[in-house]
C-alpha cells in the first residue's frame, strides 16, 4: 500500500542516485585507478565497455550484477510503494507524467518477462513495481538479465579494446585534468536537472499519502 512505506526508502533511493552521479563525474579518475569502483557506483554500459579489457570476467560480472540488483531491489520498492509519483521520480518526469506512465504500464503488463530480462534497470523495476508484479519474479529476472548483459559487454569491450586503449592512455596522461572537466559537467547538469524536476516538490509528494493509485 502506498503511503507505508519505510523511511529508508527514499533515503536509499537517492543514495543510489548519488552514487550513480559521483561514478560519472569521478569516471577518469576511477577508469584508470579503481575500475571496480566505477562499476560500482555507476555501472553504465560504457563503463563497461571500457573496464572490460582490463579484469577479470568473474569479478567483473559479480560486480555489475550486484550493483544492477541493488537499483532494482530499490527501484521495485519505490514503484509498488509510491505507484505513477516514484516512477516518475526515477524517471526524471514531473509527477504530471503518471498519465503516461499508466498507458506505459499497460503495456508492460503484456510483456513484463521480457522487459525485466532483456531491460533490466531503474524503470522496469520500478514498472513491475507498480503494475504488481511478484517480488521474487522480478528479481530473478532482473539478476539474469544483468548477467547477460555483463557477459555481453565483457565480451564486446574485449573485442573493442583496439579502439578503446588510446582513450584509456589519454586519461592516464590527463587523469587529473579529464576528472576535474568530468566533475564539473556532471555538477552542472545535476544541478540544472533538479531544479528543472523541482525534485524537492516530488519528493514532498511523495510523503502524502495517495489512495488511487494503488497497485492492483
Amino acid at each position: 500500500m502506498q503511503g507505508s512505506a519505510p523511511r529508508w526508502l527514499l533515503a536509499a533511493g537517492v543514495a543510489i542516485a548519488v552514487a550513480t552521479a559521483l561514478g560519472a563525474g569521478f569516471a577518469p579518475y576511477l577508469l584508470v585507478h579503481h575500475p571496480f569502483w566505477l562499476l560500482a557506483l555507476n555501472p553504465w554500459p560504457r563503463h563497461q565497455l571500457l573496464v572490460a579489457p582490463d579484469v577479470h570476467i568473474v569479478p567483473f560480472v559479480a560486480v555489475v550484477v550486484v550493483r544492477g540488483m541493488l537499483s532494482c531491489a530499490v527501484s521495485f520498492e519505490i514503484g509498488r510503494c509510491y505507484g505513477t509519483r516514484g516512477v516518475a521520480l526515477i524517471e526524471g518526469k514531473s509527477s504530471e507524467y503518471g498519465s503516461v506512465l499508466r498507458s506505459i504500464e499497460q503495456l508492460f503488463g503484456r510483456f513484463s518477462y521480457a522487459f525485466l530480462l532483456f531491460t533490466p534497470g531503474w524503470f522496469t523495476s520500478a514498472l513491475a513495481g507498480m503494475s504488481g508484479v511478484a517480488r521474487a519474479r522480478c528479481l530473478i529476472l532482473n539478476c539474469l538479465g544483468l548477467m547477460g548483459w555483463a557477459l555481453v559487454h565483457h565480451r564486446v569491450g574485449a573485442w573493442l579494446e583496439p579502439w578503446t586503449a588510446p582513450i584509456i592512455r589519454f586519461l592516464q596522461e590527463h587523469v587529473l585534468i579529464a576528472t576535474l572537466i568530468c566533475v564539473v559537467l556532471v555538477a552542472l547538469y545535476q544541478g540544472h536537472s533538479w531544479r528543472k524536476r523541482g525534485f524537492r516538490k516530488q519528493l514532498q509528494v511523495l510523503r502524502k499519502p495517495s489512495g488511487d493509485e494503488t497497485p492492483q
